[in-house]
């Protein structure tokens, strides 16, 4: 992970200078967001493995020990290959970004309703980016889902509950 981060910053530089903005208006990143698609899941929700909040139950389905690291791998790569969200980590130092790939990981295994895991009350891939547009919150949270399934190996079923989760 702490490779991945240390190239993001290198790779920005070259790919913002190739990209224009959009003129989306900002979405919420914490909390209930009608842009994001994701709605916190009320404090008393059932959830897998006891995690609370938004959460899609299907860590007790899945490969036993869950590790999402190259879930989160699969996304860092993907936003670091796109010139249109790369910018959104910029500012980011080395200890911001590996905290902000740490909290991601343990952000997903709330998110899958791993036993253990702390709630999952915010939009994980969106978590300490401002001025998101919906435009950049689907397109992050279309590369979190992308990584999940593949490096999760989700059932179609699965994927779909991480699909609808996102609607939430």
């Amino acid at each position: 992970m702490r490779r991945t981060l240390r190239i993001l910053p290198c790779i920005a530089l070259s790919f913002v200078a190739a990209c224009s903005g959009g003129d989306d208006e900002p979405a919420q990143t914490s909390g209930s967001s009608p842009d994001s698609g994701i709605v916190d899941a009320p404090a008393d929700a059932p959830a897998d493995g006891d995690a609370g909040g938004l959460t899609i139950g299907i860590c007790s389905e899945l490969a036993q020990p869950v590790v999402p690291g190259p879930a989160v791998f699969a996304y860092t790569m993907s936003v670091a290959n796109d010139c249109h969200v790369i910018g959104l980590f910029l500012g980011f130092s080395m200890e911001q970004g590996q905290a902000y790939v740490d909290d991601l990981v343990a952000w997903t295994l709330g998110f899958l309703g791993c036993p253990d895991a702390s709630p999952v009350q915010d939009y994980g891939p969106g978590h300490k980016l401002a001025d998101l547009t919906k435009s950049d919150v689907d397109l992050l949270t279309q590369y979190y889902l992308d990584g999940l399934v593949k490096k999760l190996q989700l059932t179609p079923a699965q994927a779909k509950k991480a699909q609808d989760g996102r609607a939430r």
